[in-house]
């Protein structure tokens, strides 16, 4: 390695798959690796789940205890529903995090496509539950109670396009983290 960022090339392993051009690249690679720890950590958590947990069960059941607890805070009873896709996206981002520690491994979330992809089916899916939940009266979220009647186009407009951004600073934010944390472990 020459440069502190060349960790961070996509390399293709297999152009081709099946005759389309589906590139298997390193980061394919990895973000397979971390999904098949996480459903490799919960398997062996479980297989022979007992009334005294082994370390690997109590583990596994304090993750799933945590994420039940914070979706229930955060979005109510009516919100458990949609908790196993948000536990299976919090442990992939977890796991590619955790292969990207590896000394010379690739971090698939230090790439922005992976992170803004992940951000941006969040922000529409929440979108598309919010209005199937609540129809129109979902466009509450953006007006603040207590603002005033001649400010609210303006208050609205603005809302809209923090919610907007949001999306956007967060997949940044995780992108950026690793990717400076992976150049100052180099340097």
């Amino acid at each position: 390695m020459f440069s502190p960022l060349e960790q961070f090339e996509i390399y293709l392993i297999k152009p081709f798959v099946f005759g389309y051009d589906i590139s298997f690249t390193l980061a394919t690679l990895s973000l397979s690796l971390a999904f098949l720890l996480f459903v490799l950590f919960y398997f062996f958590g479980f297989i022979k789940a007992k009334l005294i947990p082994t370390s690997l069960q109590s583990l596994g059941e304090s993750f799933y205890l945590f994420g039940v607890n914070i979706v229930e805070q955060q979005a109510g009873h009516q919100g458990l529903r949609y908790f196993p896709v948000l536990f299976v996206i919090f442990f992939l981002i977890l796991f590619s995090n955790l292969v990207g520690l590896v000394p010379f491994a690739f971090a698939p979330t230090s790439h922005i496509c992976l992170t803004l992809s992940l951000a941006m089916f969040c922000n529409i899916a929440f979108i598309i539950i919010g209005f199937k939940e609540n129809g129109l009266p979902f466009l509450r979220l953006f007006v603040p109670q207590g603002s005033p009647r001649f400010l609210l186009p303006l208050i609205v407009v603005i809302e809209f396009i923090s919610y907007l951004l949001r999306t956007f600073s967060l997949s940044i934010r995780l992108f950026a983290n690793i990717m400076a944390g992976h150049t100052l472990m180099h340097i």
